[in-house]
């Protein structure tokens, strides 16, 4: 099930689609493809937003960044998820 798409996504006409349960794809007219991912925290306690940058022609891809959420809903985390990618990817 796709998360709900932040209004900011919209205006920058990023285009998300859903991998699995916990991954999706970001797709932006001027930037490679990034997977965002949001999975348990190891701990037990909330979620881990990690953003993946895709390679565009063969090779690695490569961790943009990690954080924990320190939140227990999953809606809340995805839009953590989100803000933690247009901080770290998009400004």
């Amino acid at each position: 099930m796709l998360p709900p798409i932040p209004f900011w996504m919209r205006q920058r006409q990023i285009k998300v689609e859903p991998m699995n349960e916990t991954t999706v794809a970001l797709k932006t007219p001027n930037l490679p493809i990034h997977e965002l991912i949001l999975r348990p925290a190891e701990n037990g306690e909330g979620y881990t937003a990690a953003i993946y940058c895709l390679p565009t022609a063969g090779g690695e891809r490569f961790l943009v960044a990690e954080k924990p959420s320190g939140l227990t809903e999953p809606q809340s985390a995805w839009q953590f998820a989100f803000e933690l990618f247009r901080q770290k990817v998009i400004v």
